[in-house]
Order: structure tokens, then C-alpha cells, then sequence
């Protein structure tokens, strides 16, 4: 009976009880990219859905980065369809460098219709081997629907002056706590419960 009521006891508590979590969504290094040529949607269908003047760089510091842009044309992709939780925050977290110090592009990032720039403030005076770590793009309220696909791409400043490497690319979402005020699903209690105890162990069985 106590090992019964300690089962009933753990179950319920287990189908009750939920934490916030942050899951990823997506997650590369480019490490990946083929070639040397510009990247072509069929060449990175896990990612890439249309482009335009993106290539991969080969980096002094290992491995590669994603270019977007060259040396006369800004820039873009559009992902492919992500899967996702509705509603809850999407982050885009990434390394990000200018080609040079005369780059002066704002990244812009669109989900569902709504829009972040990454100012050229935000990455000043860097190179391409000379990356910000870690910047974070939010969008607070994320997605109605449990896809969602994402534009990147080059905009203001001269065409010219357009590429811009991003690497160690991450998406992930905050996955919130359940609302309380919404009752929890009951699960039902387990049938055909049997104990078999020595003195060594107890091995519990149920359907």
C-alpha cells in the first residue's frame, strides 16, 4: 500500500508540475558550407530556402562564417519553415563582423512581418576575423503558429559596402511557465499495479 500511494503520489506531482526551459530551435557553425562559390538554397536546404549573394568564408581563426553580401550587391536569405512553440519568444543569437572598417550596413532580421536592425554601432571598426560574440535579436512575442520562417538581409548604406559575416548562429526560445489559471491535464491513475519486494529491492509494475 505505501509503495502504491508513493507511486500515485510521484505521478501526480510529475503531470502537474512544468518549468520554463529555453529550447533550440536551430543551431550552426557554417562549419558546413560547401564550397567556395556563392550558396545555393540546394546546397544548404537544413537552413537556406532563397538567397541572394551569400557566400562561405574561410576564416584565419577556423572554420567558416556565412557572408551576406559582396562587393557590389547587398544581400539576403530566407530560411526555411522552422518548428516552434506559438507564442513564445524566438532569439537569434550570433557572431557578427564588417568585411572592413568602411562598412557602414544595418542587418536586418523579419519574422511574421515584424522587423529588428542591427545597427552598424553595434558592431563598430571590426574586421571580418574580428567578430562581436553573442549578439542577441528578440522578438518578445514570437510566432501565432508552430512554424515560422525568418529573412536576413543587408539594407541602407552603399551597395558597395554590404558584407557582413555572422557565425556560431543560434535560435532558441524561453518556453514559458504554464498559466495557473488554466487547470492541468489529469492523467489517469494507473491499473494493475503490482509489487514484488525482497529484501534487496522492490519492483513495481503497472499498465
Amino acid at each position: 500500500m505505501k509503495i502504491k500511494s508513493l507511486l500515485l503520489a510521484f505521478v501526480f506531482a510529475f503531470a502537474t508540475t512544468a518549468f520554463a526551459e529555453t529550447v533550440t530551435v536551430y543551431q550552426t557553425n557554417f562549419d558546413d558550407l560547401p564550397g567556395d562559390n556563392a550558396v545555393e538554397p540546394s546546397e544548404y536546404p537544413n537552413l537556406i530556402a532563397a538567397s541572394s549573394y551569400i557566400y562561405p568564408e574561410t576564416l584565419t581563426t577556423g572554420g567558416r562564417a556565412l557572408r551576406i553580401g559582396s562587393s557590389s550587391k547587398r544581400g539576403n536569405f530566407t530560411s526555411v519553415a522552422m518548428n516552434c512553440t506559438p507564442n513564445a519568444p524566438i532569439t537569434f543569437t550570433f557572431d557578427v563582423a564588417r568585411h572592413d572598417d568602411s562598412v557602414n550596413n544595418t542587418v536586418r532580421i523579419t519574422i511574421n512581418g515584424v522587423t529588428r536592425d542591427i545597427l552598424p554601432t553595434e558592431f563598430p571598426t571590426l574586421l571580418a576575423d574580428s567578430f562581436t560574440t553573442g549578439l542577441s535579436v528578440t522578438f518578445e512575442d514570437g510566432v501565432p503558429s508552430s512554424t515560422f520562417t525568418f529573412t536576413m538581409e543587408t539594407v541602407g548604406g552603399a551597395a558597395g559596402k554590404a558584407r557582413t559575416y555572422f557565425d556560431n548562429f543560434v535560435i532558441t526560445q524561453e518556453l514559458p511557465e504554464p498559466d495557473p489559471d488554466v487547470p492541468a491535464v489529469q492523467l489517469a491513475a494507473p491499473a494493475d499495479i503490482a509489487a514484488e519486494v525482497t529484501y534487496e529491492s522492490a519492483t513495481v509494475s503497472w499498465t
